[in-house]
């Protein structure tokens, strides 16, 4: 207390004064917020369309972009800090570490203490090394966020790395803080049970323990009995020993549904990827959440012109092809008849929903089908956009085409690439038409236990890349079976909820980035039925009320999907015989109802008109089709987003995808809000709200592969990127400048994989060998070195890797035959004598192709077109002339060099369907004497990959001496770089060396850049250009090696093997030998011995690592059964404890468009 009056009145003053500063201090900075430009301002605009475009593609992973909207912020307004902290985050992810020290910089002067610039501050010290720096600033960060479970993790393993006195007790603290933000979260519950048990902390067991307990009776079986056997182990006295059974706990529960998702709150895979501010510091922020609902939208009744009076049973919107708008087809029992045109087609009696507009054969130009009472009818449309009744054509039977349908759903059923037809029979099961792609259909059971279907909703109900199927019958039973991938489907593990039903649909009603059913229930009761935990469970909410819907027939009430007022949230519709309603959707997953009556039988909501608006589509009460305008007060943005899976330039030569991507999946951005939608048609609608365009699109197509489209055109088409998904695993040696890029490797067994519609990926051979010249690999301080890089939709397992050191004489060649092949073989090198260039070669049309196949100049021979399907062609061949100096006897052998762009698993199960060239492994033919041809040597195979060589022996195939004209002759896509021959040299003398890696060191390094010099040339990797650090594919789901030393599995073949996927990268250092005498030439041999397994959506098991593979399995048949019954696991238990304990799931790729997590503090302030 002062002590006096003057004391006192000291004080007083100095407090006055503290307070004169802040004030001032307040002001000028609401002097300079007011100075910085605002909402409308031009500056203002750009800036927020470049930060939150470039916010986007750091969130989507796409450097390239980010950086470039980045440089664009930071000079566009500097004064705000956001932009300087995310292009620092920008710099630190791509290695520029300098420069992200001078952004996050400039960020943390504009705005000091900010906790997310902090963080970002801490994440570059700690990619430095520079430990105790990081920790302050990660521990300013929590101060400011204590909720910041991210952040508070990563201090904790710093804390834990220091290893200073305290350490173990501060790391149990941060551990026990984040389990007051995440109760449940099972990886920091192992964390904080783990140091408890290291510092014999008793009651933090028991606490612990008791809570993984509640959660346990969800666990699988091997999850359970782990962890009764932990607890055993800990309810004695506490000591180091302890630690080994909660390892092995550990383990099993990182294969829990849903663990690796808690794990990645807390610690994201790449752990210095970081999280960028996605909202303004100082600037006034944009509206990230949807638009209000325009609760004054009204329909306004307008007829259709070209469609005749009259009663009409049925109106569809159609694409006539996907770069139109829509037109309008009405039937009835009579005729069919379209808008704009006077097209009349004979019909027959439809279903309300019985005109299926389907272009099963991918022309790009929409079919019709007709549904109902009176069978099937087929009309394909022409080039000239008429339409022929090929009925008769599909190779369907009376029985089929005269039965009784209440609908259809053009769907890719069997993930092949073209579209299936699913019917519902009136009576009976539904009845599944497959698209066998020449014109004919076979018909095939499904969903047998459903009992006449009246509505089908196909979507990926569980997130796993495969649409599931919601199937409604005549009672109002719901039935849900989940796609186990190659036609295959299972009824879903968990029973769906009870109820009668009147009608379903399928949106992400709940805004999580998953599909859920949406089913109006006989009270009329609106209900979102979401699939819990990857199909533990079901989630139920009423989301809307319509009361009670009239009591008719199952099918005949519809429920719609559309963002009719464009405020970027999908709106509810349902329409019955006498009326309907609308829920217009807003933030939140909230749903309010429209006060405008919608009319009875709406059967689509479509923009006909290109307005951005969409109308509604129906039948009036006399049953001639109207179009309800759609009215309102707000005006939204929108976007059209058009699908195409190939170039119009070129339609054939893939058909992966069928032609508009149906069945797929687009997600929208514009800030942080994102809506995710199916795609149903060849366009999509998606309304914008505020915003003038979209940030970012991500199109997940049919197959699996998925593609990113920045800031798209209001009405803009995108055309699939026709990407390599699966080519084995690459090699890259260091050629005294770069890791150049050597090859790929490991052709010959892929697992689970249908083999040219031929095989279903047996265990063909394991071991393969590839040739690398002397002068692509150069010794590195006395060592030579190799990267092996995983780099696509695929799971590696390397059972054995070394390098071969072959020495031989000046003026002989070494190669090796690296060829594909059904019939194994012993791998082996070939010596030969000085190669010689062709005399002649000859296409298959006779054009002469001399010079293309002469030297190895990446000039590829391309003259054989493209077929229906990637990688099979035409039948197609080259021939060849050696010339009349080649030698007249053996041993001679044919030096052809050449890579194959290959076909995949649904491709080639898609070739066994209909009357399809499978594909034709190469033979050689030789004149016959008759002026033909005859087969001289067949089963040949093809180039395992990529500029590879094959070796075909000249002596002896039509009697004795060499065979100097001949041709190779094929159907697949194979494309030829040279033709070289040369004279065996068997008894040369070799000195042959194998040398092990000295290290192998397995750690994450990205995604590589694969590019093409043109259609002719293959995709190659650049080791130096990474396009990406996260997960791009929807990787294989189970234990994967951990990051470190991995030679010990690489030493020998012995089942023992390293698991890696997309994006790891293996570091390998071979001590180089002395190099060859005086006169003698050096060439090398890569040696491998494992598997491959790709994940497309036919591969057998192609879903996740198991089941694992082993040289004593003759087929990969056997489904997996857990990982506790798996012969190698069962034979190798202590290598899941030692090496595989990295547990890998799609859950970044699965997250799509969403960030991981948002600010913590309000928008657009100081925190």
């Amino acid at each position: 207390m002062p002590s006096s009056p003057s004391q006192r009145r000291y004080l007083l003053i100095a407090a006055a004064v503290v307070l004169l500063v802040g004030a001032a201090g307040v002001g000028y900075w609401l002097w300079g917020r007011s100075r910085l430009p605002g909402s409308g301002n031009p500056v203002y605009e750009q800036y927020v369309e470049a930060f939150q475009v470039g916010v986007a593609a750091l969130d989507a992973d796409v450097p390239v972009v980010a950086g470039e909207n980045l440089n664009k912020v930071v000079g566009l307004i500097p004064q705000e800090p956001a932009g300087w902290a995310d292009r620092g985050l920008f710099h630190l992810r791509t290695g520029q570490l300098d420069q992200a020290a001078k952004d996050l910089a400039e960020a943390n002067r504009l705005a000091p203490d900010h906790p997310e610039i902090e963080k970002l501050l801490g994440l570059l010290d700690q990619r430095r090394g520079k430990f105790t720096e990081a920790v302050t600033h990660f521990r300013k960060a929590v101060e400011r966020d204590p909720t910041d479970v991210e952040t508070l993790y990563r201090l904790a393993q710093i804390v834990d790395q220091e290893h200073k006195e305290g350490s173990e007790a501060e790391y149990q603290r941060l551990m026990e803080q984040i389990l007051t933000v995440r109760p449940d979260n099972l990886h920091v519950l192992v964390d904080r049970l783990r140091v408890a048990v290291r510092r014999s902390d008793r009651p933090a067991v028991q606490d612990t323990l008791t809570h993984l307990r509640r959660l346990a009776p969800t666990w699988a079986d091997l999850t359970r009995k782990t962890f009764a056997e932990m607890e055993t182990a800990l309810a004695g006295p506490l000591g180091e020993s302890d630690v080994f059974p909660l390892l092995t706990f550990a383990n099993v529960l990182r294969s829990e549904p849903g663990y690796s998702r808690t794990a990645s709150e807390v610690s994201p895979p790449d752990a210095f990827a970081g999280n960028p501010l996605r909202t303004f510091v100082k600037l006034t922020p944009p509206r990230n959440s949807p638009a209000p609902p325009d609760a004054d939208l009204t329909f306004t009744p307008e007829p259709l012109a070209d469609i005749p009076a009259g009663r009409w049973d049925a109106v569809t919107p159609f694409w006539l092809t996907g770069d139109t708008a829509p037109v309008v087809f009405a039937a009835n029992a009579r005729e069919v008849r379209r808008t704009g045109a006077g097209l009349v087609l004979p019909s027959i009696p439809v279903a309300p929903d019985g005109l299926i507009p389907i272009d099963w054969d991918n022309d790009f130009r929409t079919d019709l089908l007709l549904v109902g009472p009176g069978g099937l009818k087929f009309f394909k449309q022409g080039n000239d956009g008429g339409f022929t009744d090929v009925t008769a054509k599909t190779g369907l039977g009376d029985d089929i085409l005269r039965g009784d349908y209440a609908t259809a759903l053009a769907a890719d059923v069997d993930l092949d690439g073209d579209l299936d037809i699913l019917l519902a029979r009136r009576k009976g099961p539904p009845l599944w038409l497959r698209n066998n792609f020449d014109g004919t259909f076979t018909p095939l059971p499904i969903f047998a236990e459903v009992d006449s279907a009246r509505q089908f909703v196909w979507a990926d109900f569980d997130n796993d890349g495969a649409a599931d199927a919601a199937i409604l019958d005549a009672a109002g039973k719901l039935h849900v079976y989940s796609n186990e991938r190659s036609a295959q489907f299972r009824k879903w593990p968990a029973d769906v909820p009870n109820g009668s039903y009147r009608a379903v649909t399928v949106a992400d009603v709940n805004d999580d980035g998953i599909f859920d059913v949406v089913a109006l229930r006989g009270d009329g009761a609106l209900m979102r039925v979401s699939a819990q935990n990857k199909r533990a469970g079901w989630e139920v909410a009423e989301i809307a009320r319509w009361g009670p819907p009239p009591d008719v027939e199952l099918g005949v009430i519809r429920l719609l999907t559309a963002d009719l007022d464009n405020n970027g949230v999908p709106d509810l519709i349902v329409s019955g015989p006498s009326g309907g309603a609308a829920w217009l959707g807003g933030a939140g997953g909230t749903f309010q109802p429209l006060a405008a009556a919608v009319p009875a039988r709406v059967s689509a909501a479509v923009d006909l008109t290109g307005s951005g608006r969409p109308d509604l589509l129906g039948l009036d009460a006399e049953g001639r089709p109207v179009r309800y305008r759609n009215v309102g007060r707000k005006d939204y943005h929108w976007q059209t987003i058009r699908f195409r899976a190939a170039p119009a330039a070129q339609p054939l030569g893939d058909n992966r995808i069928n032609s508009y991507g149906i069945g797929g999946e687009i997600e929208l951005r514009t800030g942080t809000h994102v809506v995710k939608r199916m795609i149903t048609a060849p366009a999509v609608h998606l309304g914008l709200g505020e915003r003038p365009r979209a940030d970012v699109v991500r199109i997940q197509w049919p197959n699996g592969t998925s593609q990113y489209e920045f800031q798209p055109l209001i009405d803009q088409g995108v055309v699939s990127e026709q990407r390599l998904k699966g080519s084995c695993p690459f090699l890259f040696g260091w050629n005294g400048e770069k890791f150049a890029f050597l090859a790929d490797f490991m052709w010959s067994t892929p697992l689970g994989m249908y083999i040219n519609a031929q095989d279903k990926g047996g265990f063909l051979q394991t071991a393969e060998w590839v040739k690398i010249r002397g002068d692509q690999l150069v010794p590195k301080d006395g060592h030579y070195e190799l990267r092996v890089n995983a780099n696509l939709w695929e799971t590696h397992y390397f059972d054995h890797m070394a390098l071969h050191v072959v020495d031989h004489p000046a003026g002989t060649e070494l190669f090796v035959d690296e060829r594909f092949a059904l019939e194994p073989s012993t791998p082996h090198f070939q010596m030969t004598g000085p190669t010689r260039p062709i005399a002649r070669a000859w296409d298959h049309l006779g054009g002469d192709a001399t010079e293309a196949v002469r030297a190895n100049d990446g000039v590829y021979l391309d003259r054989c077109g493209r077929g229906l399907y990637q990688g099979v062609t035409n039948d197609h061949w080259v021939e060849v002339d050696l010339g009349d100096d080649a030698p007249k006897d053996g041993p001679v052998w044919l030096i052809a060099r050449g890579w194959i762009h290959p076909t995949d698993s649904s491709i080639n199960y898609a070739l066994e369907q209909g009357r399809h060239e499978r594909p034709r492994g190469l033979v050689l033919e030789v004149p016959d004497g008759k002026g033909g041809w005859k087969v001289a040597r067949d089963k040949i195979g093809f180039p395992a990959g990529k500029n590879k060589t094959i070796l075909v022996r000249l002596d002896g195939l039509d009697g004795p001496g060499v065979a100097r004209r001949f041709r190779l002759r094929t159907n697949m896509e194979i494309f030829w770089d040279s033709f070289h021959y040369a004279q065996g040299r068997d008894g040369v003398e070799i000195a042959k060396k194998e040398l092990l890696p000295v290290t192998a060191d397995l750690r994450s390094r990205g995604i590589l850049e694969m590019t093409r010099a043109n259609p002719s040339s293959p995709e190659l990797p650049d080791y130096d250009r990474l396009v990406a650090r996260g997960q791009v594919w929807r990787d294989l789901i189970g234990y994967h090696t951990r990051f470190g030393d991995i030679r010990e599995l690489l030493e020998k073949v012995d089942d023992r093997y390293a698991i890696l996927t997309a994006g790891d990268d293996i570091a390998m250092r071979f001590a180089a030998p002395p190099a060859p005498p005086s006169g003698w030439v050096r060439d090398f041999v890569w040696v491998s011995d494992g598997w491959v397994k790709d994940g497309d959506l036919n591969t057998r098991y192609g879903k996740t690592v198991l089941p694992l593979p082993s040289h004593n399995m003759t087929s990969y048949e056997a489904a997996p059964d857990g990982l506790e019954n798996d012969p190698v696991y069962r034979r190798f238990p202590k290598d899941w404890e030692r090496f595989h304990t990295r547990f890998v799931a799609p859950d970044v790729y699965e997250r799509g468009l969403r960030p991981l997590r948002t600010e913590a503090y309000p928008a657009g302030g100081q925190p």
